[in-house]
């Protein structure tokens, strides 16, 4: 497992949760980060939708990383995701961009309640359905598919 936290996820705003790994991921020691064009997905995979108001935006979890559901073993950009949500509900997803992490050592910390782990050399994948990569950092908090255990496809 590349990063977990142990709490439930709908019991902390989705937008701490990516500021806090915003904030952290620089210091976690990640030996690659990189926007690639395909991966291999993993059994271990977690749906975190956000929806804009007019005032802020509200972050959720349609899928938890132990609730059931499969991806295609290979996930690319421009490609389309289908998964049901907590409530049974089927969804689209659709990948613009995927971002890759690779970690170089044992992390382990507390924030805001929640603990993060990580072991060196595990890896994350994270997905966004926002059409820029400027718009993956950006306060607006896109949605995202967090996958763990991922790997590149190299062409």
């Amino acid at each position: 497992m590349s990063l977990a936290f142990r709490a439930n996820a709908d019991d902390v705003p989705m937008k701490f949760l990516a500021a806090i790994l915003l904030a952290f991921v620089p210091s976690l020691g990640l030996s690659e980060e990189a926007w690639v064009a395909s991966i291999g997905t993993s059994a271990k995979w977690a749906v975190f939708p956000c929806k804009d108001y007019w005032i802020t935006n509200v972050c959720g979890t349609d899928k938890d990383y132990t609730d059931l559901g499969s991806l295609p073993p290979i996930v690319s950009v421009g490609d389309a995701i289908t998964y049901s949500d907590k409530e049974g509900k089927r969804k689209r997803f659709l990948v613009r961009h995927i971002r890759f992490f690779v970690f170089d050592k044992d992390v382990d910390f507390k924030y805001g309640g929640n603990r993060f782990t990580a072991k060196k050399g595990e890896t994350t994948c994270t997905l966004y359905d926002v059409k820029s990569r400027a718009a993956t950092r950006d306060t607006e908090y896109p949605s995202t598919i967090v996958i763990n255990d991922c790997r590149v496809l190299r062409k």
